[in-house]
């Protein structure tokens, strides 16, 4: 008899979740379209870049150029859903002040020439649509090496910006 009564149980409990499944899913087809196209939009991170003040791509960075480099961006609302990270290397200790948007948002001595140096993006100051990153690299200079160009900073390329992962 006890062996009815669970299996009776661990039916009703299934049939519950099931139930429960139903009920919280999508009821129309359109409504599962929807979902599902937010849910691809979210994977998607492809904003549109306009860069000056840059060279132009090495291999996996690009080389700011000048003293003061430019980033222009255009952000689709689920691009800016969250914080963002730019990867950085620089030509040893460089001073980096970063603007997003007119807000300061990174104001200190950066030194990439090992490893990469991630600089975050809050959400907060970032906007649907047009955003203008604006480095300003006071301590930009040509290399020892003889490469005539000033530089700086390198970020990331095909893409400099990453979204934050939350653990």
């Amino acid at each position: 008899m006890k062996k009815y009564t669970n299996i009776l149980i661990a039916t009703a409990v299934l049939l519950s979740a099931v139930i429960i499944y139903i009920a919280m899913a999508p009821t129309s087809p359109d409504e599962q379209i929807a979902i599902a196209h937010a849910d691809e939009q979210a994977s998607k991170f492809t904003p549109k870049l306009s860069y000056e003040g840059w060279g132009e791509p090495e291999t996996t960075y690009r080389w700011s150029t000048e003293k003061k480099a430019v980033i222009e961006a255009t952000f689709e609302p689920y691009d800016i859903a969250q914080d963002l990270t730019l990867q950085m290397g620089s030509l040893g200790a460089q001073m980096l002040t970063l603007t997003v948007n007119g807000e300061v948002v990174h104001n200190a001595v950066i030194d990439g020439s090992k490893k990469a140096v991630p600089i975050i993006i809050p959400k907060t100051v970032l906007q649907e649509g047009h955003n203008v990153f604006t480095f300003d690299l006071p301590d930009a200079a040509s290399p020892a090496t003889g490469d005539p160009r000033t530089l700086a900073i390198t970020i990331s390329y095909p893409e400099p910006f990453g979204r934050v992962t939350i653990p």
